[in-house]
């Protein structure tokens, strides 16, 4: 199961915000951006 919410949030951060992380890899990064949630439900 996945599962992520952040309502009632008005507020958020700019997916574009990631790239600001120097502490992740880009591999890190493409998972976090939605590579995991593929390859968990295989699309």
């Amino acid at each position: 199961l996945m599962y992520a919410s952040d309502y009632p949030h008005e507020d958020f951060d700019d997916p574009s915000a990631i790239n600001e992380l120097a502490f992740l890899t880009e591999e890190e990064k493409e998972g976090i951006l939605g590579k995991n949630a593929e390859e968990v439900f295989g699309v």
